[in-house]
């Protein structure tokens, strides 16, 4: 078995694990002890499925040269779902860490840095989209675009109060 083959197993288990898990907090007691040992099961499982679907992106487009473009299209399409997939679970541990924040973040943290790659993937991904004619790489990273600009919108702008944060993001 390759290395490719072990990480896609890998993925496989992670995501299945990150997708039942993503239910439990919906339904018990928010920051209960069952909610926060879940929640970071999944957080972790969705770590192992950016990781392991950005190196599987790489490797197909530059590594793998059995591959035919619209092949390595989809590899683009799942660096950009690893680092959708990686910027959200950030996003969302950050928001938790720093709650109760009372100015806006630099530009230059690695906060808004996260945000500002999963802004740039978007737009790479579409273009890439375009120049192949893939419509799935066209169309779906302005989902990357919208939370992207969400979460910088949260980070540059200073709370008003304890709420007003969370509902910013919930917002865009």
């Amino acid at each position: 078995m390759s290395s490719f083959q072990v990480l896609l197993y890998l993925h496989i288990l992670a995501g299945f694990t990150a997708l039942t898990m993503f239910w439990i907090p919906l339904v018990t007691k928010k920051g209960g002890m069952i909610h926060r040992r879940v929640g970071w099961i999944y957080v972790w499982a969705m770590g192992i499925v950016a990781a392991t679907a950005f190196y599987m992106g790489i490797y197909r487009i530059g590594f793998d040269a059995s591959r035919n473009a619209a092949e390595k299209s989809f590899a683009f399409f799942l660096l950009f779902i690893a680092v959708l997939s990686a910027s959200t679970a950030w996003n969302g541990i950050r928001v938790l860490r720093f709650k109760r924040r009372t100015k806006r973040r630099s530009l230059l943290s690695l906060d808004t840095g996260i945000s500002f790659a999963l802004i740039f993937s978007s737009i790479l991904t579409m273009v890439i989209g375009w120049v192949n004619q893939f419509p799935l790489l066209q169309y779906f990273p302005v989902i990357g675009l919208f939370l992207g600009y969400g979460q910088l919108k949260y980070w540059l702008t200073p709370p008003q109060t304890k709420m007003t944060g969370i509902l910013n993001t919930l917002a865009t």
